[in-house]
Protein backbone atom coordinates (compact mmCIF):
# COMPACT_ATOMS: atom_id res chain seq x y z
CA UNK A 1 0.00 0.00 0.00
CA UNK A 2 0.83 3.37 -0.60
CA UNK A 3 2.03 6.10 1.96
CA UNK A 4 -0.87 7.98 0.68
CA UNK A 5 -3.96 5.45 1.07
CA UNK A 6 -2.36 4.68 4.00
CA UNK A 7 -2.87 8.34 5.44
CA UNK A 8 -6.54 8.38 4.06
CA UNK A 9 -7.52 5.43 5.85
CA UNK A 10 -5.84 6.33 9.12
CA UNK A 11 -7.74 9.61 9.06
CA UNK A 12 -10.85 7.95 7.85
CA UNK A 13 -10.60 5.44 10.84
CA UNK A 14 -9.93 8.36 13.25
CA UNK A 15 -12.90 10.15 11.92
CA UNK A 16 -15.45 7.28 12.30
CA UNK A 17 -14.02 6.17 15.47
CA UNK A 18 -14.62 10.09 16.60
CA UNK A 19 -17.84 9.87 15.68
CA UNK A 20 -19.66 8.34 18.55
CA UNK A 21 -17.84 10.57 21.24
CA UNK A 22 -20.20 12.78 22.50
CA UNK A 23 -18.43 16.86 22.50
CA UNK A 24 -17.95 18.95 25.75
CA UNK A 25 -17.92 22.71 26.68
CA UNK A 26 -16.64 24.19 29.30
CA UNK A 27 -19.99 24.90 32.31
CA UNK A 28 -21.96 28.22 32.03
CA UNK A 29 -22.97 29.96 34.98
CA UNK A 30 -26.48 31.28 35.60
CA UNK A 31 -27.35 33.42 38.64
CA UNK A 32 -30.59 34.94 40.34
CA UNK A 33 -30.81 36.43 43.10
CA UNK A 34 -34.65 35.21 45.45
CA UNK A 35 -36.17 38.08 47.59
CA UNK A 36 -38.30 36.56 50.33
CA UNK A 37 -40.78 40.03 51.59
CA UNK A 38 -42.65 39.52 54.58
CA UNK A 39 -46.58 38.77 53.66
CA UNK A 40 -47.32 42.06 55.05
CA UNK A 41 -46.39 45.22 56.77
CA UNK A 42 -48.85 47.51 58.34
CA UNK A 43 -48.04 51.00 59.70
CA UNK A 44 -50.48 53.54 61.72
CA UNK A 45 -49.80 56.80 62.56
CA UNK A 46 -52.22 59.06 64.49
CA UNK A 47 -51.67 62.25 64.23
CA UNK A 48 -53.37 65.35 66.48
CA UNK A 49 -54.64 68.68 65.12
CA UNK A 50 -53.86 71.94 67.12
CA UNK A 51 -56.23 73.02 69.47
CA UNK A 52 -56.53 76.49 71.70
CA UNK A 53 -57.61 76.55 75.15
CA UNK A 54 -60.97 78.13 76.10
CA UNK A 55 -62.42 77.56 72.63
CA UNK A 56 -66.01 76.25 72.29
CA UNK A 57 -65.94 73.13 69.41
CA UNK A 58 -68.63 71.90 67.70
CA UNK A 59 -69.45 68.44 67.24
CA UNK A 60 -67.45 66.37 64.56
CA UNK A 61 -63.89 69.20 65.23
CA UNK A 62 -61.28 66.34 64.14
CA UNK A 63 -58.87 66.36 67.61
CA UNK A 64 -56.38 63.59 65.61
CA UNK A 65 -56.31 61.74 62.09
CA UNK A 66 -55.04 58.35 61.66
CA UNK A 67 -53.51 56.71 58.62
CA UNK A 68 -53.21 53.23 58.22
CA UNK A 69 -50.53 52.24 55.54
CA UNK A 70 -49.91 48.49 54.16
CA UNK A 71 -47.32 47.07 51.93
CA UNK A 72 -50.24 45.03 50.44
CA UNK A 73 -53.60 46.49 49.53
CA UNK A 74 -56.62 45.61 51.79
CA UNK A 75 -60.05 45.20 51.29
CA UNK A 76 -61.35 46.10 55.07
CA UNK A 77 -59.64 48.20 58.02
CA UNK A 78 -60.85 46.97 61.90
CA UNK A 79 -60.58 50.02 64.06
CA UNK A 80 -60.72 49.30 67.70
CA UNK A 81 -60.37 52.07 71.16
CA UNK A 82 -57.23 50.94 73.43
CA UNK A 83 -59.46 50.58 76.17
CA UNK A 84 -56.81 50.83 78.36
CA UNK A 85 -56.33 54.40 77.35
CA UNK A 86 -59.92 55.51 76.62
CA UNK A 87 -62.54 54.03 78.37
CA UNK A 88 -65.97 53.58 76.43
CA UNK A 89 -68.73 55.95 76.54
CA UNK A 90 -71.20 53.96 75.26
CA UNK A 91 -72.40 50.30 73.89
CA UNK A 92 -71.53 51.77 70.57
CA UNK A 93 -67.88 50.82 69.72
CA UNK A 94 -67.11 53.73 67.84
CA UNK A 95 -67.54 56.07 70.70
CA UNK A 96 -64.89 56.62 73.67
CA UNK A 97 -63.68 58.51 76.46
CA UNK A 98 -60.48 60.85 76.36
CA UNK A 99 -59.62 61.55 79.81
CA UNK A 100 -57.14 64.26 80.94
CA UNK A 101 -55.33 61.78 83.25
CA UNK A 102 -53.94 65.05 85.79
CA UNK A 103 -58.26 66.28 86.15
CA UNK A 104 -59.70 63.27 85.60
CA UNK A 105 -62.08 65.49 82.33
CA UNK A 106 -63.74 63.43 80.05
CA UNK A 107 -64.36 64.65 76.71
CA UNK A 108 -66.39 62.07 74.38
CA UNK A 109 -64.72 61.22 70.95
CA UNK A 110 -65.57 59.09 68.36
CA UNK A 111 -64.26 57.63 64.62
CA UNK A 112 -65.14 59.79 61.38
CA UNK A 113 -64.36 58.10 57.88
CA UNK A 114 -64.13 58.99 54.36
CA UNK A 115 -67.65 60.07 52.88
CA UNK A 116 -69.29 57.19 51.55
CA UNK A 117 -67.62 55.03 53.45
CA UNK A 118 -69.17 53.29 56.58
CA UNK A 119 -68.17 51.78 59.81
CA UNK A 120 -70.19 48.38 61.15
CA UNK A 121 -69.96 47.41 64.67
CA UNK A 122 -67.88 44.10 64.28
CA UNK A 123 -68.77 42.71 68.25
CA UNK A 124 -65.84 42.73 69.52
CA UNK A 125 -65.85 46.34 70.77
CA UNK A 126 -64.80 47.40 67.31
CA UNK A 127 -65.73 48.71 63.61
CA UNK A 128 -65.55 47.42 60.24
CA UNK A 129 -64.98 50.16 57.59
CA UNK A 130 -66.54 49.35 54.82
CA UNK A 131 -65.25 51.18 51.70
CA UNK A 132 -67.65 52.72 49.76
CA UNK A 133 -66.76 51.06 46.25
CA UNK A 134 -65.30 48.04 47.53
CA UNK A 135 -62.04 48.76 46.50
CA UNK A 136 -58.61 47.57 47.67
CA UNK A 137 -56.63 50.67 48.97
CA UNK A 138 -53.14 50.65 50.35
CA UNK A 139 -53.39 53.12 52.64
CA UNK A 140 -56.27 54.58 54.43
CA UNK A 141 -57.31 58.13 56.35
CA UNK A 142 -59.44 58.34 59.37
CA UNK A 143 -60.57 61.35 62.38
CA UNK A 144 -60.98 61.14 65.45
CA UNK A 145 -63.54 63.54 66.22
CA UNK A 146 -65.40 65.02 69.46
CA UNK A 147 -69.06 63.38 69.37
CA UNK A 148 -70.62 66.65 71.59
CA UNK A 149 -69.57 69.80 71.67
CA UNK A 150 -67.19 70.96 74.28
CA UNK A 151 -65.09 74.05 75.53
CA UNK A 152 -61.68 72.54 75.25
CA UNK A 153 -59.06 73.50 78.01
CA UNK A 154 -55.20 73.40 78.86
CA UNK A 155 -54.55 69.53 79.14
CA UNK A 156 -53.53 66.87 77.53
CA UNK A 157 -56.23 63.75 76.22
CA UNK A 158 -54.44 60.65 75.41
CA UNK A 159 -55.68 59.13 72.47
CA UNK A 160 -55.08 55.10 71.65
CA UNK A 161 -56.90 53.37 68.08
CA UNK A 162 -55.77 50.22 67.43
CA UNK A 163 -55.79 48.93 63.75
CA UNK A 164 -55.84 45.67 61.39
CA UNK A 165 -56.44 45.23 57.96
CA UNK A 166 -57.90 41.98 55.98
CA UNK A 167 -55.37 41.40 52.61
CA UNK A 168 -56.95 40.08 49.53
Amino acid sequence: MCKTTCLYMLVLAAVTGMAGLSAHAAPVAAHAQVDVMPVVQISHDLRVTSLTTGHGYETGTALALGVVSSTVPFTSLNLKWDRSINPQASGDAREAYAVNPSTGRKIPVSFEVMLHDRMVDAGNDSVNVIFDDGSQLSSYSYSVILTHGETLFAGTYPVGVLADVTVA
